[in-house]
């Protein structure tokens, strides 16, 4: 029985109530039964659980046979915590491969090492091991694409370049040669630019279509926009006549005190 197995069960054990005396006759024994383990694997667990903190002894009984295996104040929460409790290295595990069956193994070690750093302090070395996990997990996502994409290159699929380009870039290749890496962005660059050269013509012609049309619609109203501009003019030219012909009647009447 692995010794994160014992913690749980002892944290548990607690957390309920029971008799939790250090006297091998109580606690120990009790747990010993429980998970199928010798008596000293018992007592070097629930020292080490008091190393973390998350139990102490409480010497009120009159010997110490009598004395009390409690939770801390931290062992309550960890004992009634919730499903990702990193100091519950056995339920946190235990979750995680119930939620991905399928983990990679080495990933698995990762979490493993990363829980071990949290419980002894060393936070910084715990987000380190977190973010090798994170990473292995995400190459490994990233490789799973190529094939598919070879298959479509094969088809002839133009999607399947961008594809193939963004499986390459993010996957881990440590046998492609620095000739071999050459060549692929070179491939990937022509075919970059192939696409461009299909979009931008689609595009111009696209345009030429537009402008095609926007002539047509000119030319069918030119007449009748020529024939507004001039009513325009006339308007403005008689309204023009009439001043001045208002202007030089008033030249010509005689004024009132004449």
């Amino acid at each position: 029985m692995l010794t994160t197995d014992v913690r749980g069960v002892v944290l548990r054990h607690l957390a309920t109530g029971s008799d939790g005396r250090m006297g091998t006759a109580y606690l120990p024994r009790t747990i010993a039964a429980q998970v199928g383990c010798d008596v000293h694997q018992v007592f070097e667990t629930l020292w080490a659980l008091t190393a973390d903190g998350l139990i102490y002894l409480d010497p009120s009984g009159q010997a110490p046979d009598n004395w009390h295996w409690r939770l801390s104040t931290i062992g309550l929460q960890v004992a009634a915590g919730g499903p990702w409790e990193p100091r519950d290295q056995e339920g946190y595990l235990r979750r995680l491969r119930q939620r991905v069956p399928t983990l990679d193994q080495a990933a698995l070690r990762y979490v493993e090492e990363a829980l071990r750093a949290f419980n002894a302090r060393c936070y910084l070395a715990s987000a380190v091991m977190l973010g090798v996990a994170s990473e292995h997990v995400f190459m490994a996502l990233a490789s799973k694409p190529t094939e598919a994409s070879q298959r479509l290159i094969a088809r002839g699929n133009p999607s399947a370049n961008l594809i193939r380009k963004a499986c390459y870039r993010t996957s881990n290749q440590p046998q492609a040669t620095t000739e071999g890496i050459s060549r692929e962005r070179q491939l990937d660059d022509q075919a970059e630019l192939n696409t461009s050269a299909s979009e931008l013509a689609a595009k111009q012609r696209k345009l030429q279509g537009r402008i095609g049309e926007i002539d047509e619609h000119l030319r069918r109203h030119e007449a009748s926009a020529a024939f507004a501009v001039a009513q325009l003019a006339s308007d403005e030219a008689r309204d023009l006549v009439a001043e001045v012909v208002d202007y030089l009647d008033s030249l010509n009447s005689p004024s009132d005190g004449a």
